[in-house]
């Protein structure tokens, strides 16, 4: 399936750029630039070619396709093997010798060098003419400039999600140490309420009893001193209410 996605990206670009040397001619040749007239349908469709190359690179990087990177840089390496090549093989040509096969190779890497340079032709109006052959250079730096990037955001994105989660799930030594003295000093003032309500108490209890023994003594003592009295001073008593009764 990887392989299949890879030859797809490869293949689809491809295909867009030969249908660039189908219906308009070359623009770009290996050493030189044959000037013409370039049309609005060539210039839309270069246009949207390098919209589906930016497409790719931001498909590629928020989905972490690693297929999709292989299958672009497949085709954007293409536009440097041509320059390379032909420059290997213009100062290295014998002509005495493999004339007939130098020439073929020539040939093709030639039309490589066109094929990959076509869909840029539209986008090189807005730049100067020398300048057109090396935007094709700028797709597989975009690509891979692209990738890291977004890999980077996400790599210190999580990191910084990551400890802001635990510092948030884990309370400093300071807020810990605020807390627990916070929490010795309502028990220790819920232990010093409470022992002056039981002193309270206490002395309320005692002051109470300390009134009550004050009204017994006070009820006591009248009832004490009319019963209480001499033996002589009792039996005059008795005979004297004898004699009221008789008279």
């Amino acid at each position: 399936m990887k392989k299949d996605l890879v030859l797809d990206i490869f293949l689809s670009f491809a295909l867009m750029a030969l249908l660039f040397l189908f219906f308009f001619p070359a623009y770009f040749e290996y050493g030189q630039i044959v000037y013409r007239s370039v049309g609005v349908p060539e210039r839309i469709f270069s246009v949207i070619f390098v919209l589906l190359w930016l497409a790719l690179c931001a498909l590629t990087a928020y989905a972490k396709k690693i297929s999709m990177l292989i299958g672009g840089v497949l085709f954007s390496i293409m536009a440097y093997i041509p320059e390379w090549a032909l420059s290997r093989l213009t100062t290295s040509a014998n002509p005495k010798e493999n004339s007939v096969v130098m020439s073929l190779i020539t040939s093709l890497f030639r039309r490589l060098y066109e094929w990959i340079n076509a869909p840029m032709v539209g986008i090189s109006m807005l730049f100067e003419p020398q300048k057109g052959p090396q935007l094709s250079k700028w797709m597989l730096p975009i690509l891979l400039g692209v990738f890291v990037m977004v890999q980077l955001f996400r790599f210190y994105r999580d990191a910084y999600l990551a400890e802001q989660l635990r510092l948030d799930t884990t309370p400093s030594t300071t807020a810990y140490e605020m807390s627990r003295m916070a929490m010795e000093n309502g028990s220790s003032r819920t232990a010093k309420t409470a022992g002056i309500r039981t002193l309270s108490d206490a002395d309320a209890t005692a002051s109470a009893a300390s009134g009550l023994d004050e009204v017994q003594a006070k009820t006591l003592e009248p009832t004490e001193a009319q019963t209480i009295s001499k033996p002589g001073e009792s039996q005059s008593a008795i005979e004297r209410t004898d004699e009221d009764l008789y008279n």
